[in-house]
């Protein structure tokens, strides 16, 4: 019998997988006729909730490409980035990466960037709160001391670079 790591190990890759689970696998969840069919339920729910979560947080992408192709990358991009947190508020940091790597997307070279303004947009969202630097803070500041001052920006400042113009693209939708 595999060691319990081993096992959750072999549940996880089967459920990323488009694949037929192994049937050993399956021999060692439940012993009954269904475990097949419970396996698929629950595969196509981390599928299908993890993908709801990714069209929560890129909304425009969504727009951009449809439903139906949006649904497709978030099917892959499950299979390929599974959430490695218990949390899915920031789930998908890495999918303008996944949306720059598909070769079918080239026709819209500004996707991933504008995945990347919606990503900083719900990554601030959620940011923990800072104080801002106040006026009489920055008065209180020697003259002598002001070559030696260094401001520091928010932990969720996101500097974004495109040759496109993706802050009008994410507006409009």
């Amino acid at each position: 019998m595999p060691r319990l790591s081993d096992l959750q190990q072999q549940f996880c890759d089967a459920l990323r997988s488009a694949e037929a689970p192994p049937a050993a696998l399956l021999d060692m969840l439940v012993d009954d006729d269904l475990a097949l069919q419970r396996f698929n339920v629950y595969r196509n729910n981390f599928v299908v909730l993890n993908g709801d979560a990714l069209a929560d947080m890129y909304p425009v992408i969504k727009q951009l490409v449809g439903d139906e192709a949006f649904r497709t990358l978030a099917t892959a991009y499950v299979r390929q980035y599974p959430p490695q947190e218990r949390s899915l508020l920031l789930y998908g940091d890495r999918f303008a990466q996944f949306l720059g790597s598909i070769p079918e997307l080239s026709a819209l070279p500004y996707l991933a960037d504008v995945a990347r303004i919606e990503f900083a947009w719900t990554d601030a969202y959620h940011a923990e709160e800072c104080a801002p630097l106040t006026e009489q803070q920055v008065a209180a500041i020697a003259p002598e001391r002001f070559a030696q001052a260094r401001l520091v920006p928010h932990p969720s400042l996101h500097c974004i670079r495109s040759d496109y113009p993706i802050f009008h693209i994410w507006q409009a939708n």
